[in-house]
């Protein structure tokens, strides 16, 4: 069994826990480092509007 490194999407770090779960049943990640502007992020978003790629 391989286990992949969730890291944050802004500051790349693998310092992440896990945050509950989305309505589609994704697992939500939050970053513990408090600098970061993001509040919590999903590795796979069904949506791709709501990736931070596509919002700016």
């Amino acid at each position: 069994m391989v286990l992949e490194p969730i890291c944050c999407p802004t500051y790349h770090t693998p310092n992440v826990i896990k945050d509950g779960k989305s309505n589609e049943g994704k697992q939500r990640y939050r970053c513990r480092n408090t600098e970061c502007s993001q509040a919590s992020f999903i590795r796979n978003y069904t949506c791709r509007g709501y990736l931070t790629e596509v919002k700016q």
